[in-house]
């Protein structure tokens, strides 16, 4: 038990990386790392997957906050440039919001 516990405090001394250090998301992956048909094969199963994830997300507003255009998706209210399900909220317009994650490009209308 002793051994244990002694780990476990050594663990503690270990200094962790703020978020604010981090450069990229360690839990996405990299598309422009690999090369290769094996890479365009992946890259088309990721974008697939996104489209497919984005298929049931709801626009339903677009407002003015203080002059800046931001919209709610789903139960988030976001800006452009807020990312929601890996797709950044590139362009919000009056009737739609352009969503796009490298070059996957989705566009979310508002309900008539």
């Amino acid at each position: 038990m002793d051994e244990i516990v002694e780990k476990f405090e050594e663990s503690l001394n270990v200094k962790q990386v703020d978020v604010e250090e981090l450069t990229k998301n360690p839990f996405k992956y990299d598309l422009s790392a690999g090369t290769g048909e094996d890479s365009e094969d992946l890259k088309a199963l990721l974008r697939q997957q996104l489209l497919e994830s984005s298929k049931d997300l709801q626009l339903l507003s677009i407002m003015a906050d203080g002059g800046r255009k931001c919209c709610m998706i789903d139960d988030k209210i976001l800006y452009e440039g807020d990312t929601i399900r890996d797709l950044k909220v590139v362009k919000i317009s009056e009737r739609s919001v352009e969503l796009q994650s490298d070059e996957t490009k989705v566009v979310l209308r508002l309900l008539e």
